[in-house]
């Protein structure tokens, strides 16, 4: 491989990095610090590659890569513990679920309106009726 292909790849890599780190920035609803950081440095070593030490920059991309994993999966490790504690302390009833389905198919028929669907709104508010009377069903019957 000649050194204008390394020089090519390294700024395609480079664009295509800095524009996720971008669309990151902007959106900051799918990526978190952290993703954003990576694609950074992604676009910084991919500007690396024009150098000749870019194995070495591949190596730290990827090591990054690998502790930028590892700390979200221990997050989502956490998170996942907190919850499972949480509702060991406080288990949710039968009510409790329909209600949370009644909630969500609320939510379901506000959407289908905005997109321009009653009819199939009604129907979720319908099925939103029916959970809301389980719910009160058993609400009734546990008290």
């Amino acid at each position: 491989m000649t050194p204008e292909l390394y020089f090519t790849i390294g700024v395609v890599v480079g664009v295509v990095a800095l524009g996720i780190a971008g669309v990151g920035l902007a959106r900051q609803e799918d990526m978190d610090g952290g993703d954003t950081a990576m694609f950074a440095v992604l676009a910084a070593v991919s500007a690396a590659c024009v150098v000749p030490m870019w194995p070495l920059a591949f190596v730290g991309a990827a090591l990054w890569g690998a502790v930028m994993h590892l700390r979200r999966s221990a997050a989502a490790r956490r998170e996942e513990q907190q919850e499972q504690e949480f509702r060991a302390r406080f288990p949710k009833t039968d009510a409790d679920r329909y209600r949370d389905m009644a909630r969500e198919q609320r939510d379901l028929a506000r959407t289908s309106r905005k997109a321009g669907m009653p009819d199939v709104a009604d129907m979720q508010d319908q099925l939103a009726g029916q959970y809301e009377s389980l719910a009160n069903l058993y609400a009734r019957e546990t008290s």
